[in-house]
């Protein structure tokens, strides 16, 4: 087709470059965070934007200096306190911080929490009734200072006294990078779209897990006293790459329908269809799965980094026998600088694997075992460990 030419409405010019942009569709702010070039010490750079072509600088946010990323929403938890306020959760390096961001001018912080084995906070999301809070440290697993990948718990019924519960070991030794509950997404509005009645189904955590890909955690007894964790599903990307290290799958987006766009570093986007996300049965297999990705055409530079050099303490591997059911997958792959758009329609059946969770009677059929899952002697258990001093 053709090939317009996109040009910008509106520069916002008071700051230089952003590590995020962080938007509260229900209030018409964007916080941008990780900001060059003004006086927010990296912490958020509050502006109204009900104009959006004239956005309103109304103050900053940097007593706790820099924010990575962050999650701001209308808060209605269960703190009574602070129901009905906008609140925006802060994955500030090395600690989860509330910011109580209703009174622009007076920003004050609700809480600073930690948790063992901080090396770098970098992302989390809130279960839909925002009594706990879910984290990916970027470096924990790249410093070696846990043997697998791993995602923290945090519940903060009270605000202003989180308690770290423990931690989800997953089965890979891959870094963990960007995770979102798409269902509370779309169950309060908070992507942009209305807030829908029958939204994709709110249990399932969805976990950009670069070398390991799109991990699925069920998530529906995270709130218990012992949070009860476990991986339901995944796609793997980079299925040639095992590594603690920054190649494969960046972050996710789930469309209301239930289709899953999973942004890849090495071989572009692919479009899922989870069948968790409404609840779906398994489909009966008629065919032998199809080898994926298709190769690329001769004559193209190989796309695909080598892996860095392990110190060869990586466990043993098992099959974990946990996948995907995908009915259309849409490959864009980007090689040396060109886009090539890669149409493929397969009509993939599986070899009708059945995971059915715990307690909650969930199942999907499951699929695309590109390699095995590495698995540590306390991959895929919860720990209870208590919170550091302080």
């Amino acid at each position: 087709g053709e090939n317009n030419e996109v040009t910008e409405d509106l520069v916002y010019t008071l700051h230089g470059s952003s590590h995020n942009v962080v938007v509260n569709t229900e209030t018409g702010f964007i916080y941008t965070v990780g900001n060059r070039g003004d006086d927010c010490e990296g912490g958020l750079h509050m502006i109204n934007v009900s104009a959006p072509l004239d956005p309103k600088f109304v103050g900053c946010a940097g007593e706790d200096q820099y924010v990575h990323d962050a999650q701001c929403v209308v808060y209605t938890g269960p703190d009574t306190k602070y129901f009905g306020r906008e609140l925006c959760f802060g994955f500030n390096e090395d600690t989860l911080t509330i910011y109580d961001v209703e009174n622009k001018s007076d920003v004050t912080i609700i809480s600073k929490s930690l948790y063992d084995n901080a090396e770098y906070t970098h992302q989390g999301w809130l279960t839909t009734d925002m009594t706990t809070v879910l984290i990916d440290d970027e470096l924990d697993e790249y410093e070696g200072t846990v043997p697998t990948t791993r995602t923290y718990i945090m519940n903060v019924s009270n605000l202003e006294n989180p308690e770290f519960k423990g931690f989800y070991n997953h089965l890979t030794p891959s870094i963990d990078h960007n995770l979102y509950i798409w269902g509370a997404v779309h169950a309060n509005g908070w992507g942009g779209n209305a807030a829908m009645g029958n939204p994709p189904d709110d249990s399932f955590a969805y976990c950009a897990n670069y070398a390991s890909g799109v991990r699925v955690l069920d998530i529906d007894g995270v709130q218990n006293e012992v949070p009860a964790v476990q991986e339901v599903g995944y796609f793997d990307v980079s299925p040639d790459i095992e590594s603690s290290d920054f190649f494969g799958s960046w972050s996710t987006y789930m469309h209301p329908s239930g289709m899953l766009a999973v942004s890849g570093i090495e071989r572009g986007l692919f479009i899922l269809s989870p069948r968790m996300a409404f609840g779906m049965p398994p489909t009966v297999p008629t065919l032998e799965p199809s080898p994926f990705p298709t190769p690329l055409p001769t004559g193209f530079p190989t796309p695909f980094p080598t892996p860095n050099p392990t110190d060869g303490t990586a466990s043993p591997t098992e099959e974990s026998g946990l996948g995907f059911s995908t009915e259309e997958i849409i490959l864009v792959a980007i090689v040396s600088g060109t886009v090539v758009i890669l149409l493929v329609f397969a009509i993939v059946a599986f070899r009708g694997i059945k995971l059915t969770a715990p307690k909650t009677g969930k199942s999907i059929s499951g699929h695309y075992e590109f390699k095995p899952a590495t698995k540590a002697k306390d991959a895929g258990a919860i720990s209870g460990t208590a919170p550091p001093p302080g």
